[in-house]
């Protein structure tokens, strides 16, 4: 009689089977990995520099509405805006608002620019060596479209010469490049303000302008006697 014999399954052998097959199915699991790995450090760089970049975003102070030389800086002249800015400028913080308002522009302020503390006044105004004179102009003695502040004028005898206001009074008589230019009392003078801005027909403006103080008593002469023009000029310097 023959006898088959079988043998019998060893109780390791599906458990290797099984490691054999677990170790087939996790063959892409390191690749998966190291993709996270790669996405959370992508991530974490722009999330470092979207931080970095906010950090460095503050509130400060810009020009909205031109403010001429020596005037005073009202709250409708500025506002606040968010923005990055590098170590370089030192723009005023919006938070400073209420120290700026009511001090007076040292230069004029252009819309559209920041507000820094050098172009404050730090002193009064007008300072040493300048002078605020009020010009009566007539019609006809100033520009058709009249003048605004911030213009750069000359001021103009209307006198002939030998006149009391045409002598040693004018400040650019030695340094006229022709003879003509001996009725031009004051170079390169700034309008500070008109009133009204919007004179009548027929109505007198009074133009304020900052000239050099040893001219503002002949500028000042001049006027009261109504012989003095405004002439819009582009500045020299």
């Amino acid at each position: 009689m023959a006898v088959t014999l079988s043998r019998p399954r060893s109780a390791s052998t599906p458990v290797a089977e099984d490691l054999r097959l677990g170790v087939g199915r996790s063959k892409r699991r390191p690749w998966l990995a190291v993709g996270s790995l790669v996405l959370i450090a992508t991530c974490a760089a722009a999330f470092t520099s979207l931080y970095a970049q906010a950090g460095h975003q503050t509130r400060v102070l810009v020009i909205d509405r031109l403010v001429p030389q020596g005037n005073q800086i009202q709250a409708a002249d500025i506002s606040a805006a968010t923005l990055s800015y590098s170590s370089a400028i030192a723009p005023i913080p919006a938070a400073d608002a209420v120290d700026v308002i009511g001090r007076r522009a040292a230069v004029s302020l252009v819309p559209g620019t920041l507000l820094i503390r050098a172009e404050l006044s730090a002193g009064q105004w007008p300072p040493r060596g300048l002078a605020l004179v009020g010009v009566i102009a007539k019609p006809g003695q100033l520009p058709a479209g009249g003048v605004a502040p911030g213009q750069t004028v000359d001021i103009v005898l209307t006198q002939p010469v030998g006149t009391p206001f045409s002598s040693s009074g004018s400040s650019s008589s030695s340094d006229s490049p022709s003879g003509s230019d001996q009725y031009t009392l004051v170079h390169d003078a700034v309008v500070s303000d008109v009133t009204p801005e919007q004179a009548p027909p027929g109505a007198d403006t009074v133009v304020t302008v900052v000239v050099p103080e040893v001219s503002a008593g002949t500028v000042a002469n001049a006027s009261s006697a109504g012989q003095v023009a405004i002439v819009v000029v582009t500045p020299r310097s």
